[in-house]
């Protein structure tokens, strides 16, 4: 299996007050095409750490991160989120919505920042997420789990090869989650998407490939 998705021996840490604390330490990995990838941990185990990592929204102390034979860690910081707008897709566990934009809009504006108009793909992603109903409606007048899905939606929109979810599932009932995760795995398997999962979910292990967990810093 191709891998599209490549870590090798990155560390990162972080002072608290007059000490380092080491996140991570020598981690490596490889993620093939198509592949998912769940990283389970326990809070503060270092799982978002890594996924900003991985989406160049951090760099590492040592080590390098590549994705789709791109390295990462030797863009400067407007090269990687060129990068990123293009060929990856964050799910952040805060949702980060555009408060002054509608759903809809928060999902067309993430391909209006790569040039692009798909008002078809925007309501098709809506409908598959069960979001279409409040594609209208502002971030503050919606629920949690509408958010996410909403932020789930504005991720995938621009068809990136590599999708990194912190959390995906975190904010939605039972029968949601199930929905989130039947479109992940098609992508995966139908359109060669890469997918890393930062989760605690034994439903988001369940559709994985791999499922590898983060201890003191070390990946096993």
């Amino acid at each position: 299996m191709k891998s599209i998705v490549e870590v090798e021996g990155i560390s990162k840490a972080f002072r608290q007050g007059k000490e380092w604390v080491r996140v991570l330490e020598s981690v490596s990995l490889q993620v093939g095409v198509g592949e998912i990838v769940s990283l389970m941990g326990k809070s503060g185990s270092g799982k978002t750490t890594f996924l900003d990592i991985l989406g160049g929204i951090q760099l590492p102390d040592s080590g390098w991160v590549s994705i789709s034979d791109r390295k990462m860690t030797a863009l400067n910081e407007s090269e990687r989120t060129r990068f990123r707008r293009r060929h990856i897709g964050m799910v952040f566990q805060f949702f980060n919505l555009i408060p002054t934009l509608t759903g809809r809009e928060n999902i067309a504006f993430a391909l209006e920042l790569n040039g692009r108009s798909d008002k078809q793909r925007v309501a098709s992603l809506m409908e598959k997420l069960d979001i279409i109903h409040r594609a209208d409606a502002f971030p503050e007048t919606l629920s949690g789990g509408e958010q996410q899905r909403f932020a789930i939606a504005r991720a995938i929109v621009h068809d990136p090869k590599v999708i990194l979810a912190d959390e995906p599932t975190g904010n939605l009932d039972d029968e949601h989650s199930q929905g989130v995760l039947e479109v992940f795995r098609d992508l995966c398997r139908n359109e060669g998407v890469a997918l890393v999962l930062g989760t605690h979910s034994q439903d988001c292990a369940a559709i994985s490939d791999r499922v590898l967990h983060l201890r003191y810093g070390k990946l096993r």
